[in-house]
């Protein structure tokens, strides 16, 4: 059993995320139904074929790791940057795997084995590696990746010529339907919307600064935003304002930049998306901007 480290922190955005997840979390910042059954599907084709698979799970993600503990014969590391991160997390999960072999790391220098994996997988891996990084942490995982293993990770891209500002984005969610995802569906299209193209990132702070510049009604203490009651609800859900004041960047690549980044170290196997995405706000406007996708070694 792994202890918990009080001389190693939480740094304060993992904090905040760790404590919000399963309280406010929902796709598409987590994996959805659908997602979970491709990963699934992804998984059990490589069980059929081989017993006693190593498994390389990048992140903490609860869904993830739970979905593997439905499996026997998998042995599983779990990679992340933050131990503490990883326990909090672990305490969210319905079940905790024991046997979980982990290891405390940023991904592009992690001690891993030379083909060593039949599969690595994982939710939201390539935006939370930095830019200056994102070529070594490829490498790290050619290199910890056998000749017949398979790399499955949810993976979002920006499609810039799709992408508008905030006061637009606000205007096209007004004509949606509110659901129990739709606060972090909003949040989601936000960071789009405020995509900075130059340094290829997108922050919650940013989103922030807007919404208060222009929304924020000092007298009544919340946001106000008048063309539609429905949106001014969820500008004043406390998902919503619990996640503004997070204090985490995301280093995302646009489409071609991605491909070309992946098509570099990794034959492309397959793209799938979740199909309980298709409805959702941010697929319409943008587009299909987190698909599956399941890669192998060039060699």
């Amino acid at each position: 059993m792994i202890n918990e480290d009080k001389n190693n922190l939480i740094s304060k955005p993992w904090a905040r995320i760790s404590s919000e997840w399963k309280k406010t979390v929902t796709p598409p910042m987590s994996p959805s139904p659908d997602d979970l059954k491709i990963y699934k599907k992804w998984i059990d084709k490589k069980c059929k074929k081989e017993e006693n698979l190593n498994v390389l799970v990048l992140g903490s993600t609860v869904e993830i790791r739970e979905l593997l503990n439905g499996y026997d014969k998998l042995n599983i590391t779990v990679c992340d940057i933050n131990k503490n991160h990883y326990l909090a997390m672990s305490k969210l999960m319905k079940s905790i795997n024991n046997k979980e072999f982990f290891i405390e790391s940023e991904w592009s220098v992690a001690p891993l084995k030379k083909e060593f994996f039949d599969i690595i997988i994982g939710d939201g891996i390539i935006a939370n590696v930095e830019h200056k990084n994102k070529i070594k942490f490829m490498l790290n995982m050619v290199e910890t990746l056998k000749h017949d293993g398979i790399m499955v990770i949810r993976e979002a891209y920006i499609r810039e010529e799709r992408l508008v500002g905030i006061d637009e984005m606000l205007l096209l969610f007004s004509n949606y339907k509110i659901n129990t995802w739709s606060p972090m569906e909003l949040l989601f299209s936000l960071e789009w919307a405020i995509y900075n193209r130059k340094t290829r990132k997108i922050s919650f702070l940013k989103i922030a600064r807007h919404l208060r510049r222009k929304y924020y009604d000092n007298k009544a203490k919340k946001f106000v935003y008048p063309p539609s009651k429905e949106v001014e609800k969820l500008l004043n859900h406390p998902t919503i304002l619990k996640w503004l004041e997070i204090k985490k960047e995301w280093d995302v690549f646009n489409y071609p930049e991605t491909k070309k980044l992946i098509e570099k170290y990794f034959k492309i196997i397959a793209k799938e998306h979740g199909q309980d995405h298709l409805t959702l706000p941010t697929c319409k406007i943008f587009g299909d901007v987190m698909p599956i996708w399941v890669l192998a070694r060039k060699n």
